[in-house]
């Protein structure tokens, strides 16, 4: 869902890690993806950049809202 509360899913199953941004680009969460979902509860409140890393080493980004 997005936006989401304390995890957020993964549907690819291509899909190796996560890297989470916040808006001035640092990287706040780098996690493997286990099960296709992402926990990110310790995370504050806001919008942030998703990089799902496949794997072969390709990529996707998303914005994402954490509420």
């Amino acid at each position: 869902p997005n936006p989401f509360k304390d995890q957020f899913n993964i549907k690819s199953k291509d899909a190796k890690t996560v890297e989470l941004y916040d808006l001035s680009g640092k990287l706040v969460l780098n996690a493997n993806i286990e099960g296709g979902s992402v926990n990110a509860a310790k995370l504050p409140n806001g919008i942030y950049i998703v990089k799902i890393i496949m794997k072969d080493q390709s990529f996707v980004t998303k914005k994402i809202i954490k509420q």
